[in-house]
């Protein structure tokens, strides 16, 4: 005998809920290493499996923080501080004279900036140009040349500018202020 579920009072009715919620997204970045982790495997890269799984481990546990890696954006400060932590690690091995070790983290240091590499960023030369187009809208507004009043102008995203890395940014600034002192002399 089957019978066909429904509700029989409409207590049970009321005490459902129906939830949605949208899964958050996954990075393309992240998506392609997952692939290359499976890649490594059938060609037995012990090298590039290792920091695979460790990118992997590492975006797993910023899962459970405050901060989810989401985007390429947020992967590449992760591929950057490892690649920085690799150098650093390098720079400890050949001080021990270690080349084994110096080897390896040379290796894995190169596969991380290889991933970093794929990260689309905005050049510096489209920053320079906004920063012109900014002093060139602000000159016909007639308005007052302050390195602040310039970069409030620059139409680049905080996502764009998280793609440089903090001397990159500085250097840009630094670049956008010399303008302005530049034009403020003329």
């Amino acid at each position: 005998m089957i019978r066909s579920f429904r509700f029989q009072s409409p207590l049970l009715r009321h005490s459902l809920r129906y939830s949605t919620s949208s899964t958050p997204g996954v990075a393309p970045l992240f998506a392609k290493i997952k692939t290359d982790l499976k890649a490594a495997m059938r060609a037995k890269d012990k090298v590039r499996l290792d920091v695979l799984r460790g990118i992997i481990s590492e975006v797993n546990n910023a899962a459970k923080t405050p901060k989810p890696i989401e985007t390429d954006l947020s992967l590449l400060d992760l591929l950057r501080r490892r690649a920085a932590n690799l150098e650093a690690s390098g720079k400890e091995y050949a001080a021990a004279d270690r080349q084994d070790l110096l080897a390896k983290a040379e290796e894995e240091r190169k596969v991380v900036e290889e991933y970093a590499a794929q990260v689309e960023t905005v050049s510096e030369d489209a920053i320079r140009a906004a920063v012109e187009s900014a002093i060139a809208e602000l000159k016909a507004a007639s308005e007052k040349l302050a390195i602040g009043s310039v970069m409030k102008k620059v139409p680049c995203s905080r996502r764009s500018w998280r793609s440089f890395d903090g001397s990159q940014r500085a250097d840009a600034c630094e670049d956008a202020g010399e303008m302005v002192k530049a034009l403020e002399q003329k």
